[in-house]
């Protein structure tokens, strides 16, 4: 049985959307949608092709006229009835008047909830989420950087979500970069693996701390999500915070929460 991943969000929730299919089916074709206008129904920017991202699982191309497919259309992390997640675990507020929908019809989900997620489903995901495979350039570029930059030395992976594009009116209040500042400078004795939408808080970031790594971007990091290269260089980033050995992670943010399932759900701080 083929199952189709179906999401029109950004770029970590369509991940999120992939990862969760394989919960129904090994068998995951991926139904991609490039959305270059906003309207009701889609709020996130996106306009890359499938393959300059991934290259598993494959992009359904060859869908059989006529015949109906089992759909997985959710950005939301999937629960199933083995979990061990009681009803009502979900405790996330998104503390911004942007409507969130719990998906699970006992209100088990388990997004942006971390270290509260019991330690099989944890793994599980962990698992799932290695099972995809990138773009055989933008995994080169990523193993090249690694080993230059982040080898053999403890990184903290920082990324800092500054809510700075349109449509996403309501969110700034959720970013605050003097707080991460503080909370990198209790590790000052530690490399810091930073990444943001916002080149002004990577500079401050830079200023203010010392032993920052960042990724030399050819791309506006503001505008990536119109531009296929500059979505490329927003893959190969969340991929580097996964190689980190902690995470300092933005509240709210699937990009956060993909990069903490990447390394394999470690310590993490959320703010």
């Amino acid at each position: 049985m083929t199952i189709l991943a179906h999401c029109t969000g950004g770029l970590a929730n369509r991940i999120k959307n992939m990862t969760a299919s394989f919960r129904l089916d090994p068998v995951v074709e991926v139904h991609w949608v490039n959305i270059e206008n906003y309207d009701a129904q889609n709020y996130h920017l996106f306009k890359c092709p499938y393959y300059d991202l991934f290259s598993f699982p494959k992009l359904a191309e060859n869908l059989e006229k006529g015949k109906s497919y089992p759909v997985y259309d959710y950005d939301k992390l999937l629960i199933g009835p083995d979990d061990g997640i009681p009803e009502n675990f979900a405790q996330f507020d998104n503390k911004c008047d942007k409507e969130y929908r719990y998906t699970d019809e006992l209100n088990r989900n388990i997004d942006f909830e971390y270290h509260r997620i019991p330690e099989n489903v944890k793994v599980m995901y962990s698992y799932l989420f290695s099972q995809i495979r990138l773009n055989h350039d933008v995994q080169k570029r990523i193993d090249n950087f690694y080993n230059k930059y982040m080898k053999n030395i403890i990184v903290v992976s920082v990324h800092i979500r500054s809510w700075n594009r349109e449509n996403e009116e309501g969110r700034q209040h959720l970013h605050k970069v003097d707080k991460f500042i503080e909370t990198m400078m209790d590790y000052k004795k530690l490399h810091f693996f930073v990444s943001s939408d916002s080149t002004e808080v990577i500079e401050k970031v830079k200023k203010e701390v010392p032993n920052v790594i960042t990724y030399n971007r050819k791309t506006e990091r503001e505008t990536s999500r119109t531009n296929p290269e500059a979505l490329q260089e927003d893959l190969i980033e969340l991929y580097l915070l996964g190689k980190g050995n902690m995470l300092i992670g933005s509240y709210y943010s699937s990009y956060s929460e993909v990069a903490w399932y990447l390394m394999g759900c470690k310590e993490v701080i959320i703010i």
